[in-house]
């Protein structure tokens, strides 16, 4: 009798097909992914590509340096296969602000993690006290070997010419690391020579030089991050525009105090292949700055997906660079802005508590409009921002807040998808909790009168998705 069920062979065969097991594994969590690895021969090389992908230490704690330090002694003793799994390791304050006064940093575990981890793409260190410039140094390996003539000849060891640890490494995130100095930051282009992004925000050693060595000798480099400096000016920037031109892609600057509405020029004149600009935090870039940069640049602005101008408290509403922006950013996708630059933003005298405190630290802001004298919002055609998906809105107040700009322009832009929204005590002016969660982050009060007006616009825009400080804003 013909049975409709197949097979034990037939169906072993089938639960053993890579492709199927790639399309299943994706959707476990690490428990199952760890029991995936004890089935078979063929269950183990895709499960354990699974497991072994990412590996990821911290935040702080005790708990997570333990982990870490146990994971240095162990690597070694791992099989030659397993080492070739790892793809991205995430090392992100592991210590909890600061090294036990028992512990020494190993001078050599970062040229050990880059020996025993071949095919290692991705190194992401945040705020690593252990990282120190022995680190970098012993990456700079003595080749050649000394013979015993030579010696009784010359009397003393000759110098012996040093090759780097090769490595595949092609993302690098040293963020918030006060060890590091300019010298290590000019050993980067010789130590990661296959650099494609690089994120150094709020590393001690970056300056107008140091930034000027990399876009000089990091050929690859498309993807460039520098935030947390006063360092970094205008020079800087103008260096950096001329020798990476075409081939810079992405840059951000996060909390760049120096930098001002010239060294934006430079930006978008040389760097015409600019797809993400980011500029969060920069105190002294001003609207009719912005304006011209967007003019002399070749594209007109023309080729940026993302731009980012939250917290730049100078950037006030301007019809002519609001106009700009949506006649010409025929490719932009996500903007990123604050409250203030709306028409119905903030004056000098209704800014709350929150930001008067750090205000003295940026330049004058310029004469507040009147509610009589405001432009209105332009009307925007149909035509105008056609790939606009995304809108966020950062130092929203949490009290009389008019939502009357944000309705209008929700309503004008027919293809937006989410509008996220952030209040002046969830908004972070410098982005420093980028790698690091904090359990205060993300608050959000359900009887406010924002969250009230937010909830009438969710009713009238149902597949319009908004978010309030990342919860989502008219679902129960």
């Amino acid at each position: 009798m013909t049975s409709l069920t197949p097979s034990d062979r037939l169906a072993a065969r089938v639960l053993d097909d890579p492709h199927l097991l790639e399309r299943i594994l994706g959707y476990l969590d690490r428990p199952q992914l760890l029991r995936c690895c004890l089935v078979n021969r063929a269950w183990f090389t895709p499960a354990a590509a699974h497991v072994y992908h990412t590996l990821h230490f911290g935040p702080s704690g005790y708990s997570a340096l333990n982990a870490w330090l146990k994971f240095i002694i162990t690597l070694p003793r791992l099989r030659p296969e397993v080492r070739k799994l790892p793809r991205r390791l995430v090392l992100t304050d592991p210590s909890g602000g600061g090294l036990p006064l028992y512990y020494t940093p190993d001078p050599l575990w970062l040229r050990q993690i880059l020996v025993l981890l071949p095919n290692l793409d991705v190194l992401l260190l945040h705020r690593c006290d252990h990282l120190q410039s022995a680190n970098l140094r012993a990456l700079e390996e003595k080749a050649g070997t000394c013979t015993g003539p030579t010696l009784a000849r010359n009397g003393s060891y000759p110098p012996f010419p040093r090759a780097v640890v090769p490595n595949r490494v092609a993302t690098l995130v040293l963020t918030h690391h006060d060890n590091i100095g300019r010298a290590d930051i000019a050993r980067l282009p010789d130590l990661f020579s296959n650099l494609v992004r690089l994120d150094l925000t709020g590393t001690h050693g970056v300056t107008d030089e140091s930034l000027g060595l990399l876009a000089d000798r990091c050929t690859n480099l498309r993807d460039l991050a520098v935030g947390h400096t006063r360092r970094v000016t205008d020079t800087g920037l103008l260096t950096l525009a001329k020798m990476r031109r075409s081939q810079l892609q992405v840059l951000r600057l996060v909390a760049v105090h120096a930098i001002t509405d010239a060294g934006l020029v430079h930006l978008t004149r040389f760097c015409t292949q600019l797809r993400v600009l980011v500029l969060r935090g920069c105190p002294k870039l001003t609207s009719s700055g912005l304006l011209r940069a967007l003019q002399f640049s070749p594209s007109r602005g023309g080729h940026l997906r993302h731009l980012d101008v939250t917290h730049c408290l100078s950037l006030r509403w301007d019809s002519a660079l609001w106009s700009w922006l949506a006649h010409y950013g025929v490719n932009l996708s996500s903007l990123a802005l604050s409250y203030t630059f709306l028409p119905s933003g903030w004056s000098g005298s209704d800014r709350p508590e929150a930001l008067a405190c750090s205000r003295a630290k940026y330049p004058p802001a310029p004469a507040p409009v009147t509610a009589a004298a405001r432009p209105a919002p332009p009307s925007l055609s149909p035509v105008h921002w056609p790939a606009l998906t995304r809108l966020r809105i950062d130092l929203v107040p949490e009290k009389n807040a008019n939502l009357e700009a944000i309705t209008v322009l929700a309503g004008q832009l027919h293809r937006l998808h989410r509008l996220a929204l952030c209040d002046i005590n969830n908004s972070e002016d410098d982005g420093s909790n980028f790698y690091h969660y904090s359990h205060n982050a993300h608050r959000i009060d359900r009887t406010g009168q924002l969250y009230a007006d937010l909830w009438t616009l969710a009713d009238s825009r149902p597949k319009l998705e908004i978010t309030l400080n990342g919860h989502r804003v008219g679902q129960l």
